[in-house]
């Protein structure tokens, strides 16, 4: 693996290993889908370094860029513009440029602005003996080197003489991405030259040809206007014909969407709720259409057609009309995530991609897809079924088990699709996303074998040695080779007994299994290396892949690492090795993954198991015991605060502690309070009148000892609200209630058991009578959501988990049943600075905090979109995570801290974030400007504040 920083290091590392003879397989963030990705090479990972603008000229509506530039980024940079570059794959977060030219990527709007193809009108290229040409339009060929000429002069040669054959043979639909685009470098007859480009001959060439260094992009103007009909159908095969009736309408997508998408989308805690505001009852499937352009009525009028279209069709009131662009966007990102969300499958059988993208003229769609069910059915198996009707593609997988019986069926299953494909005129086997290791041997069937033989004839031209990225569109593997697959002949995985209950992963209604690792392996084989833990523009996932850019320090990286380890295929011991505590050491736990990723990955939970496993061979350190104990001794070091805060009051001792326990002297450490909340504080009743509703207010051990004036605040709000508040108090009466955090950050599950059964056997009996059970700091309470029920699985667990919810999330439902008594006034400052804890956006507890702080009349609340803030518990405090942790609160958090005013409320709920934001902006160069400590508050005391501030304030 080669990461190059520069274009001179790629073009060296391509130049060593040619002189070595040495594969060379350029990739961007390796998320094809056909294994083009994949081989015995030299792999040059461009995404890191070489994924910059390296020019734009606005009124040309041109750009030129590096391979490694992310989609995704791109728009960003061109978006200020009003410009964008339409080739919209669905992977657009994570999918780079170079990628997409490899695979000559399509989208959703194709049908309006073609694929990958139509749209790179020049690339910089480097062969493997070292020759650098431009390849471009045909009337530049002149201008190009005697070699450049010679080489293109032997190309024209090849596809001269196959004019015929490619007219007879090539598949004539849109989507048509197998082998190389000979079809587009057509230079007419002998002495003609028809006008073509010569780049479009690398576009889709799949890194077999030569290594793109720049791409020439054409771009378009951002529509200024959209509408999105979402039109229901009660059957599948409904869905298949209407198409060929709504692209007469010119829209700019039509997207399927079907009833297996829909299920597994609404069992998505992140797509749920947008998925219940645009689908009316329970359809066999959707179609998703858009409509597209600078002329907002004409686009209203388009989508008032598409209602009479469905209504002539036989679907009257089958439309969801959705003018609303924020919710359209929302719409489009459950559709972008659909093969993921179809990966979210739990058990062996998952759906394979091999046939996904055979492309049929619109008119034998419903034929089609028909025919494939029956062959599905023939096999014993069924099909996922999405994507785009518009242009007669249909990512359609067949739910195989690869671990058994599942390359023989996909054989069947392939030949069967072949032969179907190959009776549609017209009709493409390879239809979107390549050829790749999966699909180069069905290149054959549909073109023929003298088009094949042309196809060889054009790789020897470029590459006569065969070492760019071999086996891929020609000269290739066969499909069911199960040396290439992932499950190889005896993958299993070790058998062991976990820390954790991971049950939940194993396939419904399936037969115990033989170990309760193997549920563990369930759980992290759920990744499918799509890599969309590898996105920068938004959410949570993967705080530390964004400071470092290293695909160890990834969720994709990490469950890899994982499952190769757990299958033994990393060697004895490597589950608990030193090398494996590397790879997991900088997740922060922030369970990102657990939402954002679309099948569902908990690397916070799994990093909880792996450090069971690797402190039971290994021993625990002093660090770790002192920071897990802490709930423990805390009553103590309250008591005695003076004494226990003197680490920062004396100079040494910061720089003492971090040579002896590794705590950064950098770092500030939270003031033990000696007024702890839970020294006196009893059951609260303040209603008049009618009897008050009764909560429970769960006082954690940092709000209790380090911050006990939120705990007030919360009272006060509560009590303010009429509500009588009962405080959480242990049976024993020995020490507070633990959610036992502390203990799994360094995986001692056997300690965090205990306090998780403490705390369940204290709150039981107003948990039957359905109190809710109120907490303060997020990554305690959701412990009581999540962990809780993986330590001890049953009623009691789930009946706890059910009744515990955030202070905000508390009083925004109560809001919203109309059922809050809470007066407010404004506060002196207008504005509010807001940033989420980690937990709270992976257990979409944010809309309600913003909902409660909109309460406060004339505050303007600003939700911070940020990561992590790389404090996440102990993490930040480490000196071994210091600049790691400074650099992900740099990435956006403090920055905007700064540059908030003084009269702008700073509000965060974590109390790890809290310190973050206190250390990054009271120490260091980057301090505030008027080096006036700010401080972040949680939204407790923000609503105290309200309730006290003077009237008519």
């Amino acid at each position: 693996m080669v990461v190059p920083k520069t274009e001179d290091d790629a073009r060296i590392a391509i130049q060593i290993a040619a002189d070595e003879g040495i594969p060379i397989l350029s990739r961007g963030a390796g998320t094809s889908q056909c294994g083009q990705t994949v081989g015995a090479a030299l792999v040059i990972d461009n995404s890191k370094y070489l994924n910059q603008v390296v020019g734009f000229d606005k009124e040309a509506r041109t750009a030129v860029v590096q391979p490694g530039m992310v989609l995704d980024q791109l728009n960003a940079y061109l978006k200020p513009h009003g410009l964008w570059f339409p080739v919209d794959v669905s992977t657009s977060a994570q999918a780079t440029l170079g990628g997409m030219a490899g695979n000559n990527s399509c989208g959703s709007r194709s049908i309006r602005y073609g694929n990958m193809v139509h749209n790179v009108i020049g690339i910089d290229a480097l062969l493997a003996d070292g020759s650098e040409f431009f390849f471009g339009r045909s009337d530049a060929i002149g201008g190009g080197s005697q070699a450049y000429r010679e080489l293109v002069s032997r190309v024209h040669a090849v596809v001269r003489r196959e004019a015929a054959e490619i007219e007879a043979r090539w598949p004539k639909v849109l989507r048509r991405v197998q082998g190389y685009n000979i079809d587009m470098v057509q230079p007419g007859a002998e002495g003609a030259m028809l006008a073509h480009n010569l780049a479009h001959l690398l576009v889709g060439s799949e890194g077999t040809l030569a290594y793109s260094r720049r791409l020439h992009l054409a771009l378009a103007p951002l529509p200024q206007h959209k509408t999105l009909g979402v039109c229901h159908f009660q059957t599948f095969h409904q869905s298949m014909q209407a198409p060929q009736h709504i692209v007469k309408l010119a829209p700019t997508a039509v997207e399927l969407v079907d009833r297996t998408m829909i299920g597994l989308a609404r069992g998505n805690a992140a797509f749920k709720p947008i998925v219940d505001r645009f689908l009316k009852g329970d359809p066999d499937a959707i179609l998703l259409v858009e409509f597209a352009g600078d002329d907002k009525d004409e686009q209203l009028a388009k989508l008032g057609q598409l209602v009479e279209l469905m209504a002539d069709l036989g679907y009257p009131g089958g439309v969801v009309e959705i003018t609303d662009a924020g919710l359209q966007k929302e719409v489009w990102e459950v559709r972008k995530a659909g093969l993921n969300i179809m990966m979210s499958m739990k058990g062996d059988g998952k759906p394979v991609s091999f046939i996904e993208d055979c492309a049929v003229p619109l008119e034998h769609l419903a034929e089609y897809t028909d025919k494939l069910t029956q062959v599905f059915a023939k096999y014993g198996t069924r099909g996922t079924w999405y994507a785009h009707a518009s242009v007669g593609t249909l990512h359609v997988r067949p739910v195989l088990n690869m671990k058994e019986d599942g390359a023989g069926k996909m054989r069947a299953i392939a030949e069967e699709a072949c032969q179907l494909v190959r009776s549609y005129k017209g009709a493409a086997y390879s239809g979107e996303h390549g050829d790749g290791l999966v699909r180069t041997e069905w290149i054959e069937p549909i073109i023929g074998t003298r088009l094949v033989r042309a196809l060889e004839e054009i790789k020897d031209l470029f590459d006569p040695r065969g070492l760019m990225n071999p086996g891929k569109i020609v000269r290739g593997t066969k499909q069911d080779d199960r040396s290439l697959f992932r499950f190889k002949p005896g993958y299993a995985a070790q058998q062991f007994d976990t820390a954790l209950d991971w049950s939940e992963w194993n396939a419904p209604g399936a037969a115990p299994v033989a170990a309760a690792s193997v549920s563990l392996v369930a759980a992290v084989e759920m990744c499918n290396n799509n890599g969309h833990c590898r996105k920068f523009d938004a959410g949570t996932m993967c705080p530390s892949y964004r400071a470092t850019g290293n695909e160890r320090d990834l969720t994709r990286g990490r469950a890899n690492t994982l499952r190769l380890a757990l299958s033994g295929q990393l060697g004895e011991g490597a589950f608990t090795s030193d090398a494996m505590y590397a790879a997991m050491d900088l997740c922060v736990s922030c369970k990102g993954c657990k939402r954002e990723c679309p099948t569902g990955i908990d690397m916070a939970k799994m990093k909880i198991e792996f450090l069971h496993h690797y402190h039971e061979r290994h021993g625990l350190p002093l660090k770790a015991r002192l920071i897990a104990w802490l709930p423990r001794y805390a009553p103590w070091a309250s008591r005695l605060s003076w004494l226990a805060n003197l680490r920062d009051a004396i100079p040494g001792l910061a720089a003492l502690s971090e040579s002896l326990l590794g705590l950064s002297a950098k770092r500030s450490l939270p003031k033990w309070r000696g007024d702890a909340f839970l020294s006196g504080t009893g059951t609260s009743d303040k209603s008049e009148g009618a009897p008050a509703r009764e909560v429970v207010l769960l006082v954690d051990t940092f709000n209790n000892y380090f911050e006990p004036d939120n705990a007030r605040a919360a009272l006060a709000v509560l009590e303010a609200a009429g509500y009588c508040v009962h405080i959480a108090r242990a049976a024993d009466g020995e020490r507070p209630l633990c959610c036992g955090r502390t203990f799994l950050a360094s995986g001692q599950v056997d300690q965090a058991r205990a306090e998780a059964r403490r705390t369940i056997e204290a709150l039981k009996p107003y948990v039957a009578r359905g109190l809710p059970v109120i907490g303060l700091e997020p990554s305690c309470l959701y412990t009581l959501r999540d962990e809780f029920k993986a330590m001890l699985p049953g009623a009691e667990a789930d009946a706890l988990a059910a009744r515990a919810v955030l202070f905000e999330e508390f009083l925004a439902a109560e809001h919203q049943a109309g059922r809050l008594k809470l007066k407010l006034k404004p506060l002196p400052q207008k504005k509010a600075l807001l940033h989420g804890h980690c937990h709270q956006k992976a257990f979409a507890g944010m809309p309600a905090v913003e909902q409660v702080l909109g309460l406060i009349p004339e505050l303007k609340v600003e939700t911070i979109t940020s990561g992590c803030c790389g404090m996440a518990g102990a993490f930040g405090y480490e000196a071994g995570h210091y600049d790691i942790s400074m650099k992900m609160a740099e990435a956006a958090l403090l920055p905007a801290m700064r540059k908030a005013g003084a009269d702008t409320l700073l509000i965060a709920d974590g109390t790890s974030c809290r310190h973050q934001i206190h250390d990054g902006l009271s120490t260091g160069a980057r301090a505030t400007a008027s080096n006036v400590p700010r401080e972040a508050v949680h939204v407790a005391q923000v609503l105290a504040q309200a309730l006290a501030a003077p009237a008519g304030r």
